[in-house]
């Protein structure tokens, strides 16, 4: 949570207030949900950390004991936990057809000399 804060706090310095977005997806079906938080820092004091079975460790809320973050000191991945609240968008996009790779190249005037292999 350190290098966290310390990053928030690098940010907050040229600008006055920060948000994080969030995407959530399912690469499956195309569908996504997104919204933003607030970004701030957290204080170590309100959490109280578990190693779990797989060697992560993860923070819980000391009040309310709710799982907020999870880090990975193999992968070195920090995880913060949200909520995601009703106001969040959820929308769906349709896959598009595979395009034909020479006629796509024709379409858009490709040349060789645009690409120089050294």
């Amino acid at each position: 949570m350190a290098i966290w804060n310390g990053r928030v706090s690098i940010a907050l310095e040229k600008f006055d207030y920060l948000r994080t977005a969030i995407l959530i997806r399912n690469v499956n079906t195309l569908e996504f949900t997104l919204f933003e938080e607030e970004t701030h820092r957290f204080n170590t004091n309100e959490y109280r950390w578990e190693v779990n079975k797989r060697g992560n460790f993860e923070g819980f809320d000391k009040t309310n004991n709710q799982h907020k973050f999870t880090w990975q000191p193999h992968g070195a991945q920090f995880t913060i936990k949200y909520k995601v609240p009703a106001s969040a968008i959820r929308f769906q996009i349709r896959r598009p057809p595979v395009l034909d790779f020479e006629e796509t190249m024709a379409q858009i005037g490709f040349e060789n000399d645009w690409v120089t292999i050294k």
